[in-house]
């Protein structure tokens, strides 16, 4: 799934004359385990690249990382690559927008867990999957301007319930370029 989407990634502005949008941002993302219970705050970056397939509707592809590390024996972050596909509701100046990527997903956790009586436990807790990202947006772009801003809100998930934590809801806010 991973060299897919590098290729996609690759090959995604010979496949479409059109017109491109990047988007780069920083965030906040939270957590949560298998009983849908909140785990711990975030903070990473999320870029996207996309091409207009028809004046709404784009193809592209996001990467993103976030890291969680509230204290100096949680070390865990959470990268993603994934192919998007995105509907712009209109083309005025604010455009609200939902879509869906399906990628590849790195999951890195390697915990210290205190014991009691100077004793720890090491977890290595690390996962490669496959996952799904809907998300919702809004961009502010005035179409004869370059620049504009935009708001996300991502939730990652793995659609297999045995796997702890099973997803991410991150919101991303940051600049798109109209290329």
């Amino acid at each position: 799934m991973k060299k897919i989407v590098y290729l996609l990634f690759l090959l995604l502005p010979f496949i479409m004359n059109a017109q491109t949008v990047l988007k780069l941002g920083g965030g906040i993302a939270n957590r949560w385990n298998e009983r849908l219970t909140s785990q711990t705050v975030g903070k990473g970056i999320r870029f996207s690249a996309e091409k207009f397939i028809t004046p709404q509707l784009s193809a592209g592809l996001a990467i993103s990382y976030f890291s969680f590390n509230p204290t100096s024996s949680v070390n865990i972050n959470y990268s993603t690559a994934s192919f998007n596909y995105t509907y712009y509701f209109n083309k005025k100046t604010w455009q609200p927008y939902t879509g869906i990527g399906i990628g590849y997903n790195r999951y890195f956790d390697r915990t210290t867990i205190d014991l009691g009586s100077n004793l720890t436990s090491k977890q290595d807790r690390s996962k490669n999957y496959g996952a799904i990202s809907p998300f919702l947006g809004i961009r502010y772009q005035k179409m004869e301007k370059k620049l504009g801003i935009f708001f996300q809100m991502n939730t990652d998930f793995v659609p297999v319930a045995n796997i702890a934590p099973i997803g991410f809801i991150s919101t991303v806010i940051g600049l798109s370029i109209q290329l």
